[in-house]
């Protein structure tokens, strides 16, 4: 169904607009408050030409990185929403870092960041809530799903896997990549 947020609240300044996706016949964008600790804000557009107003999420969530698939929406902090308002707290977030998440092939696929090191961890969840950790490992950044791939981006390297467990790396033209996506067959960075 279309994307449909249903509360606000006017007490928070917006600062920066870090996603936005295209669900169910919307495109939903994300960003944060100025004000450490205050909760994202959620901007809606049936053409990406003309806006709603924002609405303010339930809670401080961490939109740098979002994955939705399944019904639901998984954030940076591992947190999950079905309306991308209203979060719900993990029992524990399965990682303390993460720099890139995807869903694809029925699954999510986290990608934790390693200080420096090339590769990262991976962990993919069938429902964004019980996560198991895989042996593979991808480049340790950005993560994006499309024909039937897993690709993550990070200084330099990619690597791509159609499980999230198997990865084959290769060297990657572009040092610092900021934002990847996949349509029309074709990947974007």
């Amino acid at each position: 169904g279309a994307f449909s947020p249903v509360s606000s609240n006017p007490s928070y300044a917006f600062s920066t607009l870090l996603q936005v996706r295209f669900i169910g016949g919307s495109f939903v964008a994300f960003g944060t408050s100025q004000y450490s600790g205050a909760p994202a804000y959620v901007l809606t557009s049936a053409d990406g030409l003309n806006w709603a107003a924002p609405v303010f999420t339930n809670t401080p969530v961490s939109v740098e990185s979002l994955a939705f698939g399944g019904g639901r929406f998984l954030s940076a902090d591992f947190r999950t929403s079905v309306d991308g308002i209203n979060w719900q707290a993990p029992a524990s977030p399965y990682f303390s870092r993460v720099s890139g998440l995807g869903y694809g092939n029925g699954m999510f696929l986290a990608v934790k960041t390693p200080y420096f090191e090339p590769y990262a961890s991976v962990a993919t969840s069938a429902d964004g809530l019980a996560w198991e950790t895989r042996v593979g490992f991808g480049a340790a950044g950005l993560a994006v799903h499309g024909g039937g791939q897993f690709i993550t981006f990070k200084q330099e390297r990619r690597a791509n896997s159609a499980d999230g467990i198997n990865w084959t790396s290769a060297p990657f033209p572009l040092r610092y990549i900021t934002g990847a996506a996949y349509g029309d067959g074709r990947f974007i960075v």
